[in-house]
């Protein structure tokens, strides 16, 4: 399949004929499926193949662990007093109020 692909695409390359670019463009995607195919097979025949004992060290185990990794929880605000910012308004206002803080004009110089 993937040299039926490069000859389309020379064969493309070489006309500049729209006929040959959807040609090519639709063998493209009969190709990507057929990989997506073949290797949702070989891991789901690699998962159906391993087992959760001693013996294979817990190969089932090893190999699910890390399919949903976890996620980064949002740091939390905090707001005067200790009290954390828990509405979407209150994240902002406190927000506000950093960037109120730490952007202030500059004070004009006195001119000698």
């Amino acid at each position: 399949m993937i040299l039926e692909k490069r000859r389309l695409r020379r064969v493309w390359h070489t006309s500049r004929n729209s006929d040959d670019k959807r040609a090519y463009n639709s063998y493209m995607k009969l190709l990507k499926q057929t990989i997506k195919e073949t290797e949702n097979a070989t891991i789901e025949a690699n998962l159906l193949s391993l087992t959760a004992t001693a013996s294979t060290d817990y190969a089932l185990w090893k190999a699910c662990k890390n399919m949903n990794p976890t996620r980064n929880p949002k740091p939390l605000l905090r707001l005067h007093g200790n009290i954390w910012a828990r509405s979407k308004q209150e994240k902002a206002d406190a927000f506000a109020l950093h960037l109120s803080k730490a952007f202030l004009p500059n004070e004009p110089k006195p001119f000698i």
